[in-house]
């Protein structure tokens, strides 16, 4: 190889690995990730509060709007 294919090949290289580590990216802004609800609050407003409480503390009595009505007609929901 000649001195200057090598220099060409050099220059290359480093314009390569220059773009490569910009990236493309948006500014460098951080990626917020966003917790997936839980299925037990999927339920009613209140039912995955009372799921999730001690099993040894006292009894609680669903009120209307605790538990959604069942239909046969709904979409399964998946369990994992």
């Amino acid at each position: 190889m000649t001195r200057k294919t090598l220099y060409k090949i050099m220059l290359l290289s480093g314009v390569a690995i220059t773009l490569a580590g910009c990236g493309g990216g948006s500014g460098g802004g951080a990626t917020v990730v966003l917790p997936q609800a839980r299925l037990e609050d999927s339920f009613g407003p209140q039912f995955g509060v009372d799921y999730r409480a001690n099993p040894n503390s006292e009894p609680v009595k669903p009120v209307q709007g605790d538990i959604v009505p069942l239909t046969l007609t709904a979409e399964p929901k998946p369990l994992h």
